[in-house]
């Protein structure tokens, strides 16, 4: 029996005590009392998986490139296989650009509307607390079945104090008391849990989004995301992309948009369309309240809490949908707040990674796979990149300058040359083919310097790797309100 007839006879069952969006993960995930689909949470676990894949990867990829220096034929054979890699990532950016991204759910679908829980985490955030409520007032849902959580840490008065006038429905505010690490995740589990006990939401909620202090999403994007569910059963969870409002403000933020572009206009509509799982963005996922109870919530922990919750969703065997109502945020404008927030994302993504390693390939079979391949082609490639990009770029340079001084030094193989165009090249038209699928043309001129932009992640690697070990619970918080949202 295919999944939408699943589907359909639960929702036509006499006997559900659920509500109708709860029957996604009923259909599946048939062994609700299976175990087998949980995961511990990063703080209890080992770091073993990790450093043997680490040292594993070190050492293939030094091997790799000392061929470059040594007339070593398994040298050679082992950068034949790094390349091998990397081509078959290049193949599936080249698939993403060709592939349109998924249609959005037809909007003459009327429904009885889910109940919505919009979750906002704030930290030292008064000052831009009026233009958050301005922007969460002009979405457009009924507002009998929306309840907003604004959720703050007990010591942040100042931002307490500059909500209060707002507090009338749907808006209710959720103070975190101490005692839990002092992370997003943290705050979104205990409101989520909470909230009705503390009289902040009118009933269990069907669907819930998160957004963040200086989100400005676009009105239909509620509406948009309830047909989404409504129209795919098979999904458990959906992304609508991110931009930033403030993108043409210097040559670091036009290069993060274009990054950002291609992430969320043609990598992740390419992995929906393949119904692979792929890592959400910190904002703007929305996520069935009956999968968030199954998965137990997010991981307290993990600094990508996001990126970390679409591999636990990835256990159950459901998909991961898209739709494009964008949100609009704000970036970063300098490199040291760029640093401090990519260092917190490549820690995220190293607990991450091992995390999963524990269990690579639940639920078993072909979606086991599917999940496995996924974090290492998004959340693994990502890490690799990272650390070792700049370094290779160093080694190339230097074995250029030498076989320059000394015609008898070893010569990087042509093949290798042609690998590495090919892969930029790809990595270059997800640039672009993101730049215009969002629209924003003027990023096309900054491509040329794309290339530049990614050597930078060596540094925050860096600092990610010095923090695992001193502070590995540690949110390096990003400030808001930097730029002006008016002239936006």
């Amino acid at each position: 029996m295919g999944l939408q007839k699943i589907v359909q006879k639960l929702r036509s069952s006499k006997n559900l005590n659920s509500p109708v969006w709860s029957t996604n993960i009923s259909a599946v995930d048939p062994n609700p009392n299976n175990d087998n689909v949980l995961l511990p949470k990063i703080n209890q676990v080992s770091f073993t998986p990790a450093v043997i894949i680490c040292c594993l990867c070190a050492f293939i990829i030094s091997t790799g490139l000392s061929s470059t220096w040594l007339y070593s034929l398994w040298a050679l054979y082992v950068l034949g296989f790094v390349v091998g890699l990397y081509l078959i990532l290049s193949t599936f950016k080249l698939s993403a650009c060709i592939i349109p991204p998924p249609p959005d759910p037809d909007i003459r679908t009327e429904l009885d509307w889910p109940h919505y829980c919009i979750l906002v985490p704030l930290y030292q955030e008064s000052r831009i607390v009026d233009m958050l409520i301005s922007h969460l007032d002009k979405l457009d849902y009924p507002k009998d079945k929306l309840d907003i959580l604004l959720i703050c840490e007990t010591d942040d008065q100042d931002t307490c104090e500059a909500i209060k006038p707002y507090l009338k429905a749907p808006y209710s505010l959720i103070t975190v008391p101490e005692g839990g690490p002092r992370t997003k995740p943290n705050a979104l589990n205990y409101a989520l849990k909470n909230a009705q006990k503390l009289g902040a939401m009118k009933t269990v909620p069907d669907i819930v989004t998160i957004y963040d202090a200086e989100d400005r999403p676009d009105p239909a994007q509620l509406k948009t995301a309830a047909r989404g569910f409504h129209q795919n059963p098979q999904w458990l969870a959906l992304q609508a992309p991110l931009r930033f409002y403030n993108a043409r403000h210097n040559w670091l933020t036009r290069q993060f948009a274009l990054e950002y572009g291609a992430h969320f206009y043609v990598w992740t509509p390419f992995l929906s369309r393949l119904s692979c799982p792929f890592p959400l963005g910190g904002t703007s996922n929305h996520i069935l309240y009956s999968v968030l109870n199954r998965i137990d919530g997010w991981d307290s922990h993990n600094v990508t809490e996001d990126a970390d919750i679409s591999f636990r969703i990835g256990m159950l065997g459901g998909e991961i949908g898209y739709i494009s109502c964008p949100t609009y945020e704000e970036c970063v404008i300098d490199y040291k707040s760029w640093h401090n927030q990519r260092s917190r994302w490549i820690k995220g993504y190293m607990q991450t990674v091992n995390l999963h390693l524990h269990a690579p390939f639940r639920p078993g079979g072909w979606q086991g796979f599917k999940r496995a391949f996924c974090l290492f082609i998004t959340l693994g490639a990502s890490l690799v990149s990272s650390m070792f990009h700049l370094p290779f770029i160093v080694m190339m340079l230097s074995s250029a300058l030498l076989l320059n001084l000394q015609p008898d030094f070893p010569y990087i193989p042509p093949w290798f040359a042609y690998s590495l165009g090919i892969g930029y090249f790809c990595s270059l038209l997800c640039g672009i083919i993101g730049a215009v699928r969002s629209r924003q043309f003027f990023l096309l001129w900054s491509i040329p310097f794309m290339a530049l932009y990614w050597l930078l992640s060596f540094f925050p690697t860096l600092s990610a790797l010095m923090e695992l070990k001193t502070r590995p619970y540690y949110w390096n918080k990003t400030v808001h309100g930097v730029t002006d949202i008016s002239n936006a």
